[in-house]
Parts: C-alpha cells; structure tokens; sequence
C-alpha cells in the first residue's frame, strides 16, 4: 500500500504516504484507511501492515518455496538441474510467518493499551534482494543447478525495494523479530524434500 513511498526513502513508516501503485495494493489501502475512519469510542481499531512473510505451508505461488520446490524436484531427480526463475533484482523485507504471528499475539495482549486507531507495520527492517535468497538456498542444496531466467516467470516490478521500519511496534510493545533467514530457508527447503521424498 506504501507504493510511491518505497521510492523515496530507505524504510517506509506508519507516517509514510500511502501512493499504491495498482489495483491490489489500492484495496489494502482503501481498507487501512476506512478501518482508520471507523476507529472510535465504541469501536477500537488497530491497524496491522505486515510485511512479506515466508516459511513452511507456502506454495509455490511465492517466490521462495518456488525455488525451494525446484531444488527439491531436482534433489530427487524429479527435474532436469535447471532451476527457472524470474526477476531477480527486486529487494523485498521478508520475515518468518512465526515472527508476524508472534506480532500479532502481542498487540493483541497489549490491545487495551494501544491508542484507537493507530498503526504498526510488522517488518524485518531488511532488505533481501531476491537473488541473494537464492544462492542461499543453492548453497544449502544438495545439488548443482543451472540458473534460467524463464519468460512467463518475468513481471513488472514496480517497486524496486521494499522495506519497512518496524521501530514504532518494538518501541512500543519490545516485540522483535526471533527467527533468522537462514533458518527460514532451511525449513522451506526442507518442507519441499520431504514432499519429494522417495
């Protein structure tokens, strides 16, 4: 929702602009901002933006277990050692799926203490260029690929980075992301393997 603001500054905040830039984007606006005008004395809203999360149950409609599935086919010999990918050069603030929940849990401990209608984005604060996930995991595989860039994979991207500032939500609440890439990656991996196990 954040958009044209990813443009002009390194970590988007809660008092960053919302310019989406299509039509998806444009209704987590829409709904962030009706969500804001309906906060009141009788009804209070807390406004949660999370950023990418990943982990293990995704599929490979993401970015991650798609590759991580690819390395899994190819492990068990299931796929030729060509490993097809998209646009690699996007930066994406990415975080465990148990971080957000762990986010999630704690505003919703802290509910009545949180001022009616406020925001908090749910990020990592880092910047993960797609490309750099992917020699992770190529570096965790038990096997040699060929990186192919394949057409129907390749999308606009609109925004180059993506990254968020979680400051307002661990200053307020010490809520603090737990869960290291590396683990992350290892867990989708390995979710993958077992599905391709013989």
């Amino acid at each position: 929702m954040y958009g044209e603001s990813f443009k002009e500054t390194e970590k988007v905040t809660e008092d960053s602009c919302l310019q989406p830039l299509n039509v998806y984007a444009a209704s987590k606006a829409a709904i962030d901002l009706l969500a804001r005008q309906m906060a009141s004395n009788e009804t209070k809203i807390i406004r949660l933006r999370p950023f990418n999360h990943v982990g293990p149950g995704q599929t490979e409609d993401f970015v991650l277990p798609a590759f991580a599935a690819q390395i899994a086919r190819i492990e068990a010999g299931h796929q030729e050692p060509v490993l097809k990918v998209g646009n690699l050069s996007a930066v994406r603030d990415f975080l465990d799926v148990r971080d957000v929940v762990d986010a999630y849990v704690c505003v919703l401990n802290n509910f009545d203490k949180l001022q009616n209608g406020a925001a908090y984005n749910i990020s990592s604060e880092k910047g993960y260029k797609i490309e750099e996930l992917l020699e992770k995991l190529c570096q965790i595989a038990d096997c040699e690929v060929k990186i192919v860039k394949d057409p129907a994979r390749l999308r606009k991207v609109e925004i180059a980075s993506a990254v968020g500032s979680s400051e307002r939500l661990q200053t307020s609440l010490g809520w603090k992301p737990r869960y290291k890439m590396e683990q992350t990656l290892n867990e989708i991996l390995e979710e993958w393997r077992a599905k391709y196990a013989d």
